[in-house]
This record gives structure tokens, sequence and C-alpha cells, in this order.
């Protein structure tokens, strides 16, 4: 059975870029989606939603894709309600090496309960955990403009690229600070539940144990120090990352400072408890948390 990696996540946090990393060695098998879903759309209620999204990537795929037949077997697996865990490993590493890493980074499984990471950790005996952590106000903050972006009714494509006005983008970014009001006066719940790390953090050490749960903090993992740890967590040699390659899929904006210090006070708990867990913060948490003292 070859190793599996699973992650949880966060969403903003760099696991496009940890997708992207892998993706490009010799000594990895890619999954058929860039996220699976497979663990949370596993409700009958929520393999609509799943089927509807494998749709939508197959139609983006040519027949000479590589990964197209897989994906159409996820599609009918769905579609089956054969959401088993023999399916799922077949996913994502039928066809695998001998010895690669297969791999599913979804960052919807932080969303996970007990039970759901309890089965995730059971798969394989060799399956490990991955999650990142960003600053909580900063993630907060990412996922609103994404949020705002997509509501916009613009191409995602020309916003990334910088195509839009001055009066677009202002437009954008008071809907992303409206989406973190109500995310900070408790109308919406997830965004604010996706930057509650230490929550995750803990059933990940507890589910699979320290040994074969690696979390990371986003301002630490893109230096060299940061990819040779991820290597050694994975069993695989180091190969040098671009650190500046990240891939930023909303428009650039700035949070209003008084938003950012209220957010950070909701967060507060968060900064220390997870202090506790890694034994340290990095310089852009602990000059949010020092200037709540």
């Amino acid at each position: 059975m070859n190793p599996l990696l699973v992650g949880f996540g966060a969403p903003k946090a760099g696991t496009t870029w940890l997708s992207r990393y892998l993706v490009g060695r010799d000594d990895t098998f890619a999954p058929p989606s860039k996220e699976m879903h497979f663990f949370n759309r596993v409700r009958p209620k929520d393999r609509p939603r799943l089927s509807k999204r494998i749709a939508e990537h197959l139609s983006s795929r040519s027949a000479a894709d590589a990964r197209r037949a897989r994906l159409e077997r996820y599609k009918r697996i769905v579609d089956e309600g054969r959401m088993t865990d023999e399916a799922y490993l077949s996913l994502v590493c039928d066809g695998a090496p001998e010895g690669a890493l297969c791999y599913d980074i979804t960052p919807s499984y932080g969303t996970l309960g007990d039970d759901e990471v309890s089965r995730i950790a059971r798969l394989t005996p060799d399956v490990r955990a991955i999650y990142i952590m960003r600053d909580p106000v900063d993630r907060l903050w990412s996922h609103a403009r994404m949020q705002a972006r997509n509501q916009s009714g613009l191409d995602p494509k020309a916003v990334k690229a910088g195509r839009t006005t001055a009066d677009q983008v202002e437009a954008m970014r008071a809907r992303a600070h409206a989406i973190a009001e109500a995310a900070l006066s408790g109308e919406t719940k997830r965004l604010v539940q996706y930057s509650r790390y230490s929550v995750v953090a803990e059933r990940l050490l507890r589910t699979f144990g320290p040994e074969r749960t690696h979390l990371v903090f986003f301002e630490e993992m893109f230096s060299e120090e940061g990819v040779r740890a991820i290597c050694a967590f994975l069993g695989l040699p180091y190969e040098p990352a671009n650190p500046s390659k990240r891939f930023a899929n909303s428009f650039d904006a700035k949070i209003d400072p008084d938003l950012g210090r209220r957010l950070a006070r909701l967060f507060e708990d968060e900064y220390a408890a997870v202090e506790g867990i890694m034994g340290h913060l990095p310089a852009r948490w602990s000059a949010r948390a020092g200037a709540l003292r």
C-alpha cells in the first residue's frame, strides 16, 4: 500500500501551493481532482453537489487528460452512492507507482468531526495528516475577498490579472468588508470556524498521533526550512520549491484597521491556544496578539 497524505486545510492558507508543489514531483501520485471533497460530501443529501462539481471539472478536461478516466469513475461512484473507504483508496491510489506518495488536500476536511477524522486515520497503516495555519485575521480577510470576487459577477481570471477598474475593485472591497463584518457578528459562522485552528490541530494530534501529524504555519512554510520539514515528514527527498509562486485568486485590498483589530480580538483566545500547541507564533501572529495586550 502506498503512503497517503490527507490535507485538512485551512482554506486560503497555502493548500493550492502545496498541491502544486507535490504534483510537480516524480515521487508523488496526484488525485483525479485537486480537492476530492470525498469525506465532507459523503451524506446522500450532499452527493448531488459533489457530482455537479466533478461534472464541471470533467467539462474542462480533454479526452487526452490522463486523469479524466479517474474523474469519470469518481462521478459514477458518487452517483451510485458507493462512498466506501475502498472506493476512495482506489480513486486516489490505483495506478500509483510503487512507493509513490498519494495525496488528497481538501481544505473543507478541517470541518469534519471526530468520527470522520477517525475514519480517515484508519484508511491505511501509513496515512498522514497535514494542516496549515495562517494568521486568523489574514486568512479570514483573504476568504472574504475571494467570496466578494465570486459574488461580483466579474471574470475571475480578469480579476486575478488585475484587469478591473478602480470602481470594480472598490465595490469588491466594500463587499469583502460586509462579509467580514457578518462573520464578526456571528451572522455567518464558517469563515470564523475555518480560522479556529486549535480545535482541528488538537483533533488531528489526538486521532493520528504526533508522528503522523504535521502542523505548519503558512508564514513559515515557504522557506527552505519549511519545505525541508514537509519533505522529511512525508519521507520524500528534499526538492526546492519556488517560495514566490503563490496562488492568490482574489483582488488585492487591505483590511480596514478597525475591522482588523476587532477580528483580532475575536481570535484572541486562538492566538494563545495555537501558541500552546506549537510552542511559538510567527512574527505576524505575535504582532497581532501583542497589540491586544
